[in-house]
């Protein structure tokens, strides 16, 4: 579900998945 919500978001703006997810 979530891999879901995030590929989705990703495709919207990848930016504001760097927020949640930052490739620290």
């Amino acid at each position: 579900m979530l891999s879901t919500l995030i590929d989705m978001r990703r495709t919207s703006s990848v930016y504001r998945d760097w927020c949640y997810y930052p490739p620290a």
